[in-house]
């Protein structure tokens, strides 16, 4: 994954005794990672559970044939817990123990920021009370706010998950599809962010949708009959003007939220299931960083995701 040095959108020189962390927010407290143990940022997906694990182990997943467990932070920190929806982002992590390296998933409410933080800026972890201070490594006053600054190995390393799960029960898990339920602590869009990155993706819109729609009908085949009769170049064009309208209301919430219920409307009248937004959003997301290439980073990427999953979210209220 790429690391971009930035710091609310500035370049600025890391030296040694500064660290990169991604940050998250859950039930209303921000929290954050070391940004190198970050492999990758993705929606809430299937999980095949495992028997005779906490409950705070949800189950784990295949990631391109890694088996990854999956952890609610909620549950493991014994804060009450909420029902998943297109705002709910699992990070997958590298977590280093003793012996050997393997690869974890946390579930948290949503990704929030890229932050650096000088070695001299963190303080120490008081009593937490739900969160238990051995698996802080301190605390980090940013922009006049205070993030919790997590020892992932510590938090991870003590599970006793048994990862040997077949394909085929990978294969046959239940799928959760995302609600229209909305976090209350999710992070605010970053609209000007968004418009000058749509703005610079805008000579490639036509390579994006492409890619976007062959991309999709690979991920999810059940939805390439709702095309069957339809001119693609025509819908490509549809979804660009869709993108462009979407951008542009993005400073009238009202006008946005009456776009955004006419199309989810349209949607639901094509056939398109609550299920279907999922997939949609994690390929929209994939196909424009690799379209967008050198100018894509993590910033970008948090923005877009918390864009698409509001976007998502005000959709699906048509399907009430």
């Amino acid at each position: 994954m790429e690391i971009a040095q930035v710091t609310g959108g500035d370049v600025i020189d890391i030296t040694a005794d500064t660290d990169q962390y991604l940050t998250f927010m859950l039930a209303g407290e921000e929290y954050g990672v070391d940004i190198l143990r970050v492999q990758e940022i993705k929606g809430w997906d299937n999980v095949t559970p495992i028997p005779n694990t906490p409950s705070y182990v949800r189950g784990v997943i295949n990631l391109r044939g890694t088996i990854v467990p999956i952890v609610d932070l909620r549950q493991r920190f014994g804060i009450e817990g909420i029902s998943y929806g297109p705002m709910t982002v699992v990070i997958v992590l590298k977590v280093v123990g003793d012996d050997r390296e393997r690869t974890m998933g946390i579930v948290v409410d949503g990704v929030s920021d890229v932050y650096n933080v000088a070695a001299n800026e963190m303080k120490p972890a008081p009593d937490f009370g739900a969160v238990d201070v051995g698996y802080v490594n301190g605390l980090a006053t940013v922009d006049d706010k205070m993030v919790i600054i997590l020892n992932i190995d510590s938090l991870l390393n003590n599970l006793d998950v048994e990862t040997e799960v077949s394909q085929q029960q990978i294969a046959e898990s239940t799928y959760e599809p995302p609600t229209n339920q909305q976090h209350n602590d999710a992070p605010a869009l970053d609209i000007e962010l968004l418009e000058t990155s749509f703005a610079a993706l805008a000579p490639q819109a036509g390579e994006l949708v492409q890619k976007f729609y062959s991309e999709l009908f690979d991920r999810c085949p059940a939805v390439k009959p709702m095309f069957a009769n339809v001119s693609m170049e025509a819908q490509q064009q549809k979804l660009v003007a869709a993108l462009g309208t979407v951008i542009s209301s993005l400073r009238s919430p009202d006008e946005l939220e009456k776009v955004l219920l006419d199309l989810g409307e349209k949607h639901k009248a094509y056939g398109a299931m609550p299920e279907h937004y999922q997939v949609v959003g994690e390929t929209l997301l994939d196909v424009m960083a690799q379209v967008a290439g050198s100018l894509w980073s993590p910033k970008l990427a948090l923005a877009w995701r918390a864009a698409i999953s509001s976007v998502a979210g005000m959709m699906l209220k048509a399907y009430d």
